[in-house]
């Protein structure tokens, strides 16, 4: 439905218009109205109406005036002039000024009038049609274009074309000239993984056709030609001219990443190659220009780098994995989560000046994240409000080091946080199951390992717990069940020393008798006689 606005200085000749035809039942609806040019001008500009009916004589702005200017800003508009004065000087003017057509107020009818509009319904749609037809044409031709630009990219970079008489044929209808020149290949990259992974399929194209428009208008600018190939967050250019120097390349990058950035607000890095002259060389060339990007991850922020010969290492990761990661659980464990963050700022250091390949380094930390979430896992009820797991996905894309490092510190707080609430809520709990299982197995052979088994925890933070909470560590804790049930045979049965330390769990009798007077402070004979003395005095 088109928009119509009304201009007039009389609100009952306003009031008429609206009610002399059913507006909707012609394709209109009305969306404002205004007693004056200067109104109805702020007006147009906030509802965009696609057809005006304006008087002439108004106050302040007339009619006229309203016509030149709205045309000056959209020559697409509809103005139907509507006065009182039979003076066709005014009619010459407003239809001169770009008025669509001019008709008397004395002599409006309602047939008149819905004649006119729907003669402006149907040149509205009319001309969009061409418009759309135009813009579906010209889109048709950009993309043939740009599939075939980037078809010969992808065939170059593959070195299954070969650069001859035909080929420099289909260069030129490309607009690339090729026979005869030097040549750069570009890499460019977005910074913006997270913003990225939030847009819509739709939303991500738009930005990406944003970013090839910038980077197409400041390469024809130069005179630049160009061949490229895109996916979600990179663009591939293979660049020619002649000559073309590194100069004038790194100039018209430096202006599309300001553009970008000013623009869209978003980060581009940017690898360069070394020169050439020889299109064979395309896929030697795209192969240094993929490794060189791979430094992005080593890199502090997004900028351009120049692509040459870069070594990266092949770390021991079960090694580094050794060296950290079980000191990072320790930390968690004993909740000092300060030294934990410590330690992953150390493996930031160890992997820089080691220069370990990415792509080892991302599975590094989420296998890190996957360790850490499955040895707190019984610290994690079903349907958890905080889904750690995402992380894990977030390591795999992060696109630099010094991010990476961030978001396992986030992670590492986060974790915790979680773990110290967890036991606060539950220690009491742990620890009373603990002394129930010790009371009931401790005439078996009760262990550290069994007992965390029992609890579903670890043996550090079990031992840790039960020492926090009890002020003793869990075999002397032990030891001191089965001394107080010695005590009790001792006194209340004949079983000798063998028979009693054997029903409690003792391996032998020398190691019963030496635990016996380490917490009695007497042998198993002066606590006897001790007792029975005591016994008879009383």
């Amino acid at each position: 439905m088109y928009k119509v606005m009304i201009v007039d200085d009389e609100i009952l000749v306003r009031i008429g218009l609206k009610s002399t035809i059913d507006w909707e039942s012609l394709g209109f609806t009305v969306v404002a109205e205004a007693s004056n040019g200067e109104q109805a001008l702020e007006y147009y500009r906030t509802h965009k109406p696609d057809v005006i009916l304006t008087d002439i004589r108004m106050p302040k702005k007339d009619g006229l005036w309203l016509t030149e200017t709205i045309k000056k800003e959209n020559p697409r508009v509809k103005i139907l002039i509507l006065t009182c004065y039979d003076d066709f000087s005014y009619a010459r003017e407003a239809l001169k000024l770009g008025a669509s057509d001019y008709i008397l107020k004395s002599e409006v009818e309602d047939e008149e009038l819905i004649k006119i509009m729907e003669d402006i319904y149907q040149s509205l749609n009319d001309e969009n049609q061409k418009q759309e037809k135009y813009i579906y044409l010209q889109h048709q031709i950009n993309s043939n274009i740009s599939v075939l630009k980037e078809k010969m990219l992808n065939d170059l970079v593959k070195s299954s074309i070969k650069a001859e008489g035909s080929f420099y044929s289909k260069c030129r209808e490309l607009n690339f000239e090729a026979e005869g020149k030097e040549f750069f290949m570009v890499s460019m990259y977005r910074d913006d993984v997270e913003k990225c992974s939030s847009l819509s399929d739709k939303g991500l194209q738009l930005m990406n056709f944003a970013i090839e428009n910038i980077t197409s208008e400041i390469l024809n600018e130069n005179n630049i030609n160009f061949l490229s190939c895109k996916n979600e967050r990179s663009l591939l250019l293979l660049l020619s001219g002649d000559p073309i120097g590194e100069g004038m390349i790194l100039s018209a990058f430096n202006r599309i990443r300001a553009s970008v950035e000013q623009y869209l607000n978003i980060p581009l890095s940017v690898v360069i190659s070394r020169k050439f002259d020889d299109l064979r060389l395309t896929g030697q060339i795209y192969e240094e220009c993929e490794k060189k990007a791979r430094m992005i991850f080593y890199s502090e922020e997004s900028g351009i780098i120049r692509a040459s010969n870069t070594e990266f290492q092949d770390a021991d990761m079960v090694e580094v994995k050794k060296r950290y990661v079980q000191v990072l659980l320790n930390y968690l464990d004993e909740e000092i989560a300060e030294k934990a963050l410590q330690v992953v700022d150390q493996l930031e250091v160890f992997f820089k000046q080691s220069l370990v390949e990415p792509i080892q380094v991302r599975i590094f930390y989420s296998n890190l994240i996957s360790s850490i979430l499955e040895y707190y896992n019984s610290y994690f009820a079903e349907g958890d409000p905080k889904d750690y797991s995402d992380y894990y996905n977030s390591a795999m894309s992060v696109v630099r080091l010094k991010d990476m490092t961030a978001l396992i510190k986030e992670f590492m707080v986060n974790i915790a946080k979680h773990i110290e609430q967890y036991r606060i809520n539950n220690s009491n709990r742990i620890i009373h199951r603990a002394i129930d299982y010790i009371d009931k197995h401790y005439a078996q052979e009760v262990s550290l390992q069994s007992l965390a088994l029992h609890l579903n925890l670890s043996k550090h933070y079990v031992c840790y717990l039960f020492k926090k909470e009890t002020g003793d560590n869990i075999s002397h804790y032990i030891n001191k069940v089965r001394i107080e049930k010695a005590k009790h045979l001792i006194l209340e049965s004949n079983y000798k020393i063998k028979e009693i330390y054997d029903r409690l769990g003792f391996s032998d009798q020398q190691y019963f008798c030496k635990i016996f007077k380490k917490i009695t402070g007497m042998t198993v004979v002066q606590y006897r006689d001790s007792i029975l003395k005591k016994q008879k005095i009383g």
